[in-house]
């Protein structure tokens, strides 16, 4: 049967006004592909499987990597972004990039929403305490920076999974830097951003130590996903 767990892993083709969704049925014995065709009738069905919604913050100074990081092109010929555009559209059913974004063009035709930052240069707590602000989804936001090219579906489905009204973040390891990318952050905290800011408190790593997060534990093996290019030499090195 089309369950919640198979909604996750669909993404919506777009044909007309009727979009067709696509995915693997995990509880079938072999890979089925499936498609089904949904008009306006079925929107109270659609509307019982959760939304996600995910966000790339891109308004960085990009001063070490001495261009936009966004669009730095990788090895593959992609742009940074784009791989992290691929990722979370199999777990997200939108994606919103927050900030100027001044090395990616963002295309009305691609469906990406594009949030500017209302404080620019503040910062990733105050891109994550505009886009908390923005309305645009009444839950949360899966968050990532666009210099995480290697982030993959199967992380972003550990921060969704059992979502709550507090923070979800990776659980680091024993003498290793909190993270706070990719994270879930809900909307429920944007009084907590909103009042830090206020305070004069300008980082994101700070005020999670100060507050109540779940940490989500994942395999050891997953850590070099979590890089983050930040210098042409970082580029240089995961060529």
């Amino acid at each position: 049967s089309f369950t919640q767990k198979d909604y996750t892993l669909c993404k919506p083709l777009g044909v007309g006004e009727a979009p067709i969704y696509w995915g693997i049925c995990p509880g079938f014995t072999y890979s089925t592909i499936f498609a089904f065709l949904f008009s306006a009738s079925y929107t109270p069905f659609m509307a019982s499987f959760p939304h996600y919604t995910g966000s790339i913050l891109a308004g960085g100074q990009s001063s070490r990597m001495g261009q936009p990081k966004e669009g730095v092109v990788l090895s593959d010929g992609r742009r940074m972004i784009e791989p992290l555009i691929s990722s979370l559209s199999q777990v997200c059913q939108q994606i919103v990039i927050v900030g100027a974004c001044r090395g990616f063009s963002i295309r009305p035709q691609s469906g990406l929403l594009h949030l500017h930052d209302a404080t620019p240069g503040m910062g990733p707590l105050a891109a994550i305490n505009t886009l908390l602000q923005s309305g645009i989804d009444p839950n949360g936001y899966l968050v990532t920076a666009c210099d995480q090219p290697f982030l993959t579906p199967e992380l972003f489905r550990l921060l969704v999974a059992n979502r709550s009204d507090i923070p979800r973040i990776l659980k680091p390891g024993r003498d290793e830097m909190l993270l706070p990318f990719p994270g879930y952050y809900p909307v429920a905290w944007r009084h907590k951003t909103e009042k830090a800011l206020q305070e004069g408190e300008g980082s994101i790593c700070r005020l999670i130590e100060k507050m109540q997060v779940t940490y989500v534990a994942f395999p050891e093996e997953w850590k070099r996903n979590l890089r983050n290019i930040n210098t042409p030499a970082d580029l240089e090195r995961a060529s």
